[in-house]
């Protein structure tokens, strides 16, 4: 896991906020592969396929971003980011 320190935010932080970066599992990305797939053979609303000259692929590795907030009895949050 990497651990990167975050840039200031808009909202007020407790601690500095942290971004993990960790790999996904080869399960993961199959079935991330398998929904990204499913995706790309659904025809649009325009009734075309989509196009497959630029296929799509599943991120390797999953990205959560770690902080506190100034609220008196938080934890902390974790929050994915997916896209």
């Amino acid at each position: 896991m990497v651990l990167v320190k975050a840039s200031p935010t808009i909202a007020e932080d407790a601690d500095p906020p942290q971004l993990a970066i960790t790999p996904r599992s080869k399960d993961k990305l199959a079935e991330h592969q398998e929904k990204i797939n499913a995706w790309a053979n659904q025809e649009s609303l325009f009734g075309k396929t989509r196009s497959k000259t630029h296929p799509l692929k599943p991120v390797p590795r999953k990205f959560k971003y770690h902080y506190r907030c100034i609220e008196a009895n938080c934890q902390d949050h974790k929050q994915t980011i997916i896209d």
